[in-house]
Order: C-alpha cells, then sequence, then structure tokens
C-alpha cells in the first residue's frame, strides 16, 4: 500500500485512474491492472487506463471522486489487491430498476469490491445496486465469471399504495431468531437459501414427534399496515411453491378487523411490533404473542378437523411444551 496525492480529472470518464510510474514499480502495477483505492473508510475498485511520469501521483475519474467523496487534491490509499473468483453474489437494486440477462452480461468479467456500491448505466438507464459476494470478505475484490451465480435482491417492493422496505433492520431479525431458537426451533434465513417462497425471510423448523413442524416469518411489512392484497400475494406465494407450511407468522405495523379475520382464515398470524421500540421490547413483545398463539390454539376445538391448519399446531403443541418444560428442568438440576 502506498499514498498518494490524487487529483481529479474531468474529461476522464468511468472506473479509470492514470497512476504515477514510480508508484507502479513499487507495487507491481502494469496498464490495465485493477487498484484498491480508500479514504476515510470509503472504498473503491479502478483500472489503471495509463501510468503517468508525475511522482506520487493518481488521477481519478469523476465517477471515482463522487463515490470516494475526493476534494480536487487530496491524499489517497493505492492497493494492489488479491483478486478471488466469485461463487456466488446477491446484488440489491438500490435505485431504478434493471433487466436479469443485462445485469449478468453487464457484470460478467467485471471485478467488484465485496459489499460495495456499483453505479449502473446499460442503454442509458443509470442504476445504483449494492453487490454481496456471498462468504466474501468485505477487503478482497472478487472477480465475477460466466459461471457465477448471481440473485437479485429488491430493496423496495409495491404493494397497491404501500412501499414494502426489504432492508429488514438487524435487530429485528435477531429478535425474532431469538424467540423461536427459544422454543427449540432451527432457522433458516431465506434470503440466502433461496428455498422459500416469495415473500418469506424466515422459516423456522423442529421435528416434534416424528414429523417436521414449520413455520414461515415473514418481516418485511414490519413498517407497514396489513392489507387483503399483501394477503392475498403471500397465499398465493405459498400454493405455487408447494411448500405447505403449519403456520405463517407476519410482524406488521397495523392492521384492521377485516384483514385480521382474513389473515386467520388463511392461516397466517399478525404480530404488531412498535416501530420505533428498542429490540429488547420488540423481542418481549413477539415471545409473549408467540406463547399466547400457542396456548390458545392447543386449547382451541376445530371443527374442520381434517383441514384445518389450527388442528395441526393443536396436535403439536404438547410435544413442544413438554421440550420446553425438560429444557427447563434440565437447566435448574
Amino acid at each position: 500500500m502506498v499514498k498518494l496525492v490524487s487529483m481529479v480529472l474531468k474529461e476522464l470518464r468511468g472506473p479509470y485512474v492514470l497512476i504515477s510510474k514510480s508508484t507502479c514499480l513499487e507495487l507491481g502495477i502494469k496498464r490495465g491492472d485493477y487498484v484498491l483505492l480508500s479514504i476515510n473508510k470509503r472504498k473503491t475498485v479502478a483500472i489503471v487506463k495509463d501510468i503517468i511520469p508525475r511522482i506520487a501521483t493518481i488521477i481519478v475519474s469523476y465517477e471515482i471522486a463522487k463515490l470516494l467523496n475526493l476534494r480536487e487534491v487530496d491524499l489517497i490509499e493505492v492497493h494492489k489487491p488479491v483478486i478471488e473468483k466469485a461463487r456466488k453474489i446477491y446484488v440489491k437494486i438500490i435505485e431504478g430498476e434493471i433487466d436479469y440477462l443485462k445485469l449478468r452480461n453487464y457484470l460478467s468479467g467485471k471485478v467488484v469490491l465485496n459489499n460495495s456500491l456499483v453505479d449502473i448505466a446499460i442503454n442509458g438507464t443509470p442504476t445504483k445496486v449494492n453487490v454481496l459476494v456471498e462468504l466474501g470478505d468485505n477487503n478482497k475484490l472478487y472477480l465475477i465469471s460466466y459461471d457465477t451465480v448471481i440473485k437479485i435482491i429488491k430493496v423496495k417492493e409495491s404493494f397497491g399504495k404501500q412501499t414494502i422496505d426489504l432492508n429488514i433492520p438487524s435487530y429485528l431479525l435477531d429478535s425474532i431468531k431469538n424467540v423461536f431458537s427459544n422454543i427449540g426451533f432451527m432457522l433458516e434465513d431465506c434470503s440466502s437459501s433461496g428455498k422459500c417462497p416469495d415473500f418469506i425471510d424466515l422459516r423456522a423448523y423442529k421435528i416434534v414427534e416424528g414429523f417436521i413442524y414449520e413455520i414461515f416469518i415473514i418481516c418485511r411489512f414490519y413498517n407497514n399496515v396489513l392489507r387483503k392484497e399483501v394477503i392475498d400475494k403471500i397465499v398465493h406465494s405459498i400454493r405455487k411453491s408447494e411448500r405447505l407450511p403449519n403456520m405463517v407468522v407476519i410482524l406488521i405495523r397495523d392492521t384492521d378487523e377485516h384483514s385480521i379475520s382474513i389473515a386467520y382464515s388463511k392461516g397466517i398470524f399478525p404480530i404488531k411490533i412498535p416501530v420505533n421500540g428498542n429490540s429488547n421490547d420488540i423481542e418481549k413483545i413477539i415471545s409473549s404473542k408467540i406463547k399466547d398463539l400457542f396456548e390458545t390454539l392447543a386449547n382451541r376445538n376445530s371443527d374442520n378437523t381434517g383441514h384445518s391448519i389450527l388442528t395441526k399446531i393443536k396436535n403439536v403443541y404438547s410435544g413442544l411444551r413438554t421440550l420446553v418444560e425438560n429444557r427447563s428442568l434440565e437447566a435448574e438440576t
């Protein structure tokens, strides 16, 4: 790593830099090589377009200066990075929209900094994305090849008049994971596994009396009002996937009696949480609601015993409760 004086050349476009000959010799960099630039914890990747005679100087394009928030003249760190091949990446679309095939063609052969923002312009349409390499190191560069698996993750999704933020706070995910872990469930993150139906964020499951008891958990509506059109899309997605859970739990900000009754009739159980609450308060609320839900369902008589999802929950609840009680007794002894 070396520190160089950076200058901005607005006529230079794209992810390119001009770098001093002395620096290239010191770091073993050639024309066309990738370099990692960093300043004030901001990082980006650039390509050496040409070598210049000026000592300890790097000239950057306008786009790179904007990404790094550079002044006209600044001090910048330059690294010669190790580049690894990315097996699987997740691409979050922050701004704009982009076709999957166009995105794949654009990224194939590119080197990206893990967990970095990338500006993409295809056919004049600007799009900003966040690229995350599965099991990748945030300080490394990765080559996206033609056999790299690419999964697009939308940050926002529209349901009628509502816009859903898919960036779920980590404290919220941790809270609900803790609740289900405490009663003996294993948890699967659906965003990384790719095995769940659309709209499902977490899958909680455990083996009870010889069969898998499965709960789908939806967190992305935590800051929204639950409406009928949302319920309909969730139900359609689950039916289409042919993976029918024992129960669906959805976190929401608010709803109305009509939507609640529709949700219950579909086997979906809404839990209202305070959007501005802290993680401890939210975890207590979720834990209390799940406990009340299981106890209510375990003691409820259903006329439609052959098909009701509530009956399935009633049949296995005694097993869940016994396991939890046994765990508590073991802890006391």
